[in-house]
């Protein structure tokens, strides 16, 4: 080894895997669903979400984020609703930076590693925007581009291809509270908006819709969210039958659009357009309701800003 040079055990585990193919990628990642553990209720949910695809509607995925684990989550929920219904797949709303590199190699090896996975179960495209905390690393010109292209995606009426889009936009990870108390491992405050702006442009084109609101709790000790990391534990814990680790996933009944019109602005509100309307003016009320939707599906210490 050359005198200066520090041994790096990441380097050479990246080397490996990288020549795994795809098959025994997509079988590690079957097997990291182990860990996955769904109350009655929202198997039922689920069912009901499948359903409403079945009968035309076009279904919406909003889970919390926890860790990158929580890929394997929604891609069991995708492999799960297109196994049963006439949908070929979901599209899935991504950071940029995951998709070009600015997360680092570990970021870049883990995307790699699992894509074959993640377009097995049902995701078929991912649609990369940029997120406000990752301004800085765009030019003016490459940020208009991206987000005008994950924009018209995700336009896209067609009921057989979903949306998976993850409400915190950032995963969870020692950020302050909003008063700067403490530290936390919970819910983040929603500040990019854009499914806010999807939903609306939904209900003025007419389009018929179903949301499925995910809770997603515990993925944070598969995957550490600052680190980007699995513990060396939690690796051999795949192999194991009887698993150390769990990941709870709670799913609440699907909101369909009129059912949706409802919780926001009231049975009495009729116009689509003018509830589109209210909701581009005042995107807090649809990003509140869901994320209160999410929390009522998590304990409470994991329920953070929306507690």
């Amino acid at each position: 080894m050359t005198e200066g040079k520090r041994f790096r055990p990441s380097t050479l585990i990246g080397h490996v895997i990288e020549k795994i193919p795809d098959r025994g990628r997509i079988k590690f990642g079957q097997m990291c669903e182990g860990f996955l553990k769904v109350d009655k209720d929202s198997i039922t949910n689920l069912a009901r979400t499948t359903l409403h695809a079945n009968e035309g509607y076009k279904v919406i995925l909003l889970p919390n984020h926890e860790s990158f684990f929580d890929g394997i989550v929604v891609a069991r929920i995708s492999r799960e609703i297109v196994t049963h219904s006439s949908m070929k797949g979901f599209d899935i709303v991504v950071a940029s930076t995951m998709i070009d590199g600015k997360q680092g190699e570990g970021t870049d090896r883990s995307v790699r590693f699992f894509n074959p996975y993640m377009r097995d179960s049902g995701i078929k495209k991912d649609i990369p925007t940029v997120r406000k905390k990752d301004e800085h690393l765009y030019k003016p010109e490459e940020i208009v581009e991206i987000n005008t292209q994950a924009k018209i995606a995700l336009t896209d009426p067609n009921p057989q291809t979903g949306i998976i889009a993850f409400m915190e936009g950032v995963m969870e990870g020692g950020r302050p509270l909003q008063d700067g108390s403490g530290r936390i491992k919970g819910l983040q405050e929603v500040i990019d908006m854009g499914m806010n702006t999807v939903i609306a442009n939904f209900l003025r084109q007419g389009t018929r819709f179903v949301i499925l609101n995910v809770g997603i709790d515990g993925s944070y000790q598969l995957s550490n969210p600052t680190t980007k990391i699995p513990p060396l534990d939690a690796v051999v814990d795949v192999f194991r039958s009887r698993k150390h680790y769990s990941v709870q996933v709670a799913m609440n009944e699907p909101a369909t659009d009129e059912m949706l019109i409802a919780q926001l602005f009231g049975a009495t509100y009729k116009d689509r357009r003018s509830v589109a309307i209210q909701m581009i003016r005042n995107p807090l009320v649809f990003t509140n309701a869901m994320m209160k939707n999410i929390a009522n599906l998590l304990p409470e210490h994991s329920r953070g800003f929306y507690r």
